[in-house]
């Protein structure tokens, strides 16, 4: 009797384990909508211009996710087939390794993480069960892999990288690059001895906070919500030294104000709305906005409806409209949020729409190129070592 009730646990366990990548991907379907499925009708002249720019996006979440990025699916919002259909050249891969139950963008304890059972549920490795250090590693090593199995995507780590990569595609525009960040310096697991680590796995953007406080800032969505720790200051600094850009998404407005105190690289937001448009505890005010455009840095867009307060694209527009009227237009990027568990307009295959209402608004081409990667490329070349 005995023997048989061992036999049916065994039995139900590898079932289990069999099908919780299955279950995995059928859970993130709940998260990773797409409002408006493509194939996209765009004018031929704007579909002739975004096929020529470079667009690089500053934050997407694809890594997370049990899906296999070197196919395309038709769930979530990112795979390298439909990086290359949507015609971007550059993702920034955001890590993300912690989320809190109850996830909101007023308060958030840090006691929580409904992760645990998506990373046990993907079979990624026993000991990044309960370590966001550990599931940062995993994630940069699945972005190193993906860079090994194909010949026209690497992931760009210092200035040398960079330049290679922008002289090889004058004759091959056809080549992307992916660079990967840390959604939450909590992932350093209050040691900057795991700092050294994360950099040598390839991090190259660190975003100090994520919806909870953390040993080094203040977030805008904790029960604290301070400013920059002494740590936190050792972080920025040493970041900034070793040619890793700081992002300030999600943090607090006080830690905003200590990081820009003491910054001497360019900052960026890497995916953000701004409160004059749509106001939220996750989108930036102008006094930042201008804070930021100081330091040479970046406020790039996001596109999901909690960050525009719209369910369309020219929300989004609307955002980069009043970031251009407010600092210039040398000074806001793309940050869509794509995988970010957020419903969205579109997928990357739908990257020429934004293209479109950005002529339609009046913008030019010259102008559209600086929003669309440009401006990302010159802030990288002041950043990294």
């Amino acid at each position: 009797m005995i023997k048989k009730i061992l036999l049916v646990l065994l039995v139900i366990i590898i079932a289990i384990v069999i099908a919780s990548p299955f279950v995995a991907r059928q859970i993130e379907k709940n998260y990773n909508k797409t409002r408006y499925l493509g194939p996209h009708q765009v004018s031929s002249y704007a579909q002739s211009l975004h096929d020529k720019l470079l667009i690089a996006d500053l934050h997407a979440d694809p890594l997370l996710w049990a899906r296999d990025l070197n196919q395309e699916w038709q769930q979530g919002h990112f795979d390298l087939p439909r990086m290359r259909k949507g015609n971007v050249a550059l993702q920034v891969f955001s890590i993300v390794t912690k989320s809190p139950e109850g996830q909101n963008f007023h308060q958030n304890a840090s006691d929580t993480d409904r992760l645990t059972p998506l990373v046990i549920a993907q079979h990624w490795p026993m000991k990044s069960w309960t370590s966001p250090f550990q599931r940062a590693l995993y994630q940069a090593n699945r972005l190193q892999a993906l860079a090994q199995e194909n010949d026209d995507f690497i992931i760009i780590r210092n200035l040398a990288d960079l330049n290679e990569w922008l002289g090889e595609r004058q004759s091959d525009p056809s080549l992307r690059a992916g660079m990967l960040a840390i959604e939450g310096a909590h992932a350093l697991e209050g040691s900057m001895n795991n700092f050294s680590r994360l950099k040598t796995a390839g991090i190259r953007m660190i975003g100090m906070t994520h919806f909870f406080d953390n040993q080094f800032a203040g977030s805008a969505h904790g029960t604290e919500k301070g400013g920059l720790t002494t740590l936190g200051k050792s972080l920025v600094e040493e970041a900034q030294r070793n040619g890793i850009i700081i992002d300030v998404a999600h943090v607090a407005p006080k830690a905003i104000d200590d990081i820009i105190a003491i910054s001497k690289k360019p900052l960026v937001v890497s995916h953000t709305g701004v409160k004059a448009v749509c106001d939220s505890p996750r989108n930036i005010s102008d006094k930042h906005i201008r804070d930021v455009a100081r330091t040479a840095g970046l406020i790039a867009i996001a596109i999901f409806e909690e960050a525009t307060c719209g369910r369309d694209i020219k929300q989004m527009v609307d955002a980069i409209d009043h970031v251009v009227k407010l600092v210039g237009v040398d000074y806001v990027a793309l940050g869509l949020d794509l995988d970010g568990a957020v419903i969205s307009p579109i997928d990357v295959t739908g990257m020429p729409l934004i293209t479109q209402e950005l002529l339609k608004r009046g913008y030019s081409e010259r102008d559209v190129a600086k929003i669309s990667g440009k401006n990302f490329i010159r802030v990288l070349k002041l950043t990294l070592n």
